[in-house]
């Protein structure tokens, strides 16, 4: 997985793919089928990869958020860009956060609340870290706070 800062010329290089998160009977991770589905993206040229709203994380549990960010991490090469999601509530991505750190993620994407939380107050997550809260560019959230003119 690529580690180094997002820039903006880097994004319209390759086509943003938005994969599913492959899952077990059991609900556990399956490995095996995301391994597979990542490899056949990467080898038709796809070096981005956002893990969103199609890969269920809004409903990954809690104790799932930091094994499923390391396998995504592992199962890539490093020229490929994983952009994973955090939050969308203010208390997940405080704990998320360090995680994606820890992992060297260099952006997330905040995609946008569902329920008693507003984007001012994901917007104060990153006023509080310094508009920085993955140590990377945090560039897709970050500008989609500015575009809601919550962030300078």
């Amino acid at each position: 997985m690529q580690k180094s800062p997002v820039s903006l010329d880097q994004l319209p290089r390759s086509v943003l793919a938005v994969p599913p998160l492959c899952r077990c009977a059991d609900h556990s991770l399956d490995e095996t089928a995301n391994r597979a589905l990542i490899d056949h993206m990467t080898a038709g040229g796809v070096r981005t990869l956002m893990y969103g709203g199609n890969a269920n994380f809004y409903n990954l549990p809690t104790s799932h958020y930091r094994p499923t960010v390391t396998f995504l991490a592992d199962a890539t090469a490093e020229d490929v860009l994983v952009i994973p999601s955090a939050g969308p509530d203010y208390g997940h991505l405080m704990d998320q956060a360090p995680i994606l750190r820890e992992h060297g993620y260099p952006t997330a994407m905040a995609p946008p609340p569902c329920c008693a939380c507003t984007c001012l107050r994901i917007g104060c997550v990153f006023k509080r870290r310094g508009n920085r809260p993955l140590d990377g560019a945090g560039i897709l959230a970050q500008r989609l706070l500015r575009i809601k003119r919550i962030l300078p």
